[in-house]
């Protein structure tokens, strides 16, 4: 089942010791990231914001995870939350751009 990777690296991170989960890390993180793209578009907001957890929680967080679980968030009607991951969204793109356009001017 498509959410059945995100809850058990989810489950078997939570209580693991920093060597296990750093192990599990580089042999899912590629098939997380997958799933959360494919749970965006397949309409499956809860499931994909699990899915990004998980990728934070591996240390693979990407500069469009925070817009994407806004988006996810306001969906589901979680306002709240929709507001502040916008804004962390917001913060983020605006400093990857102020970086590109600071490498552009080298």
């Amino acid at each position: 089942m498509a959410t059945d990777i995100p809850k058990a690296l989810a489950a078997a991170l939570a209580g693991a010791p920093l060597e296990q989960a750093l192990e599990v890390a580089p042999r899912h993180v590629a098939a997380v990231r997958r799933q959360a793209e494919a749970l965006y578009e397949a309409g499956k907001w809860a499931e994909c914001v699990t899915a990004l957890e998980v990728l934070a929680l591996l240390g693979d967080v990407q500069p469009l995870d925070a817009l994407m679980r806004a988006r996810c968030h306001a969906r589901l009607g979680q306002e709240d939350l929709a507001l502040r991951w916008s804004e962390i969204a917001q913060k983020t793109l605006g400093e990857l751009d102020t970086a590109l356009a600071s490498r552009s001017k080298e």
